[in-house]
C-alpha cells in the first residue's frame, strides 16, 4: 500500500503596531533603533520614518505581545510620545541643568576655587563638585541608554559616550566629563529641534 504524506502551510499571524517617536532626532538615531529593534526577539520587520518621527514595528504576537513590545522600545532607548505629551522635557532639564553647574564651576576655579570639606580632614575644591554634579545630571540619560545598548549587546555612540564620561570622572577630570556630557545633550538637543522644524515643514 503506498501512503502519500501531505502537509499544510502554517500561516502565522502577524501584527503591526505604530509608535510616534521624540527619539529619532537624526538618520543615524533612526537605524540604530531600527537595529536594535530587530534584535527584539518576536519583531519581524521595522519600517521607520526618520522625517515624520514614526516607527511601524511587525511582530508576532506569539512571541511577544503589544504591551511588551511597548516596553521594549522603551528598554533600549526609544522615547514614545502620547497624544497628550508629544515631548519629554526631562532630558532637556538634565542638560540645563548640567550647563548651569558647568558654568558654576567654571565661575569658582576662576575666582580662587575655595575648598568644600565634605569628608573629614578632606578638601575638595568646589568647582571640583559642580563639574561631577555636572557629569552626573547631564549624563545620566546617556548612560540609562547605554545600560539598554549593553542588555541588548549592542555597541552605540551612548554607550562610547558613557563610557568616556565615566572614565573622565575616575581620572579625577570633573571638567572635562562635565563638558562631554553637557556638550552630547546639546548636541541632541540641538538635532531634535531641527528634526522637529522638519516635521512641521512637511506637515504645513
Amino acid at each position: 500500500m503506498v501512503s502519500f504524506m501531505g502537509h499544510r502551510d502554517i500561516v502565522r499571524e502577524r501584527s503591526i503596531r505604530d509608535f510616534r517617536m521624540n527619539s529619532l532626532h537624526c538618520p543615524s538615531c533612526a537605524l540604530q533603533l531600527q537595529r536594535r529593534l530587530l534584535a527584539v526577539q518576536g519583531v519581524e520587520e521595522v519600517e521607520v520614518n526618520f522625517l515624520e518621527g514614526m516607527v511601524r514595528v511587525i511582530y508576532d504576537p506569539g512571541d511577544i505581545g503589544s504591551r511588551d513590545l511597548e516596553r521594549a522600545v522603551s528598554a533600549i532607548g526609544g522615547q514614545i510620545a502620547h497624544a497628550e505629551e508629544e515631548h519629554d522635557h526631562a532630558n532637556e532639564r538634565l542638560t540645563a541643568a548640567s550647563g548651569l553647574l558647568l558654568a558654576g564651576g567654571a565661575v569658582a576655579y576662576l575666582s580662587g576655587n575655595p575648598l568644600l570639606g565634605i569628608v573629614k580632614n578632606v578638601a575638595v575644591p568646589l568647582s571640583g563638585v559642580l563639574f561631577g554634579l555636572g557629569a552626573v545630571l547631564g549624563g545620566f540619560p546617556v548612560l540609562r541608554r547605554a545600560a539598554a545598548e549593553l542588555r541588548r549587546r549592542l555597541l552605540g555612540i551612548d554607550l562610547l559616550v558613557s563610557i568616556a564620561i565615566m572614565g573622565a570622572l575616575a581620572l579625577g577630570e570633573t571638567f572635562e566629563a562635565a563638558a562631554l556630557a553637557f556638550l552630547f545633550g546639546l548636541a541632541e538637543w540641538l538635532e531634535e529641534q531641527a528634526a522637529a522644524r522638519a516635521r512641521r515643514s512637511i506637515r504645513d
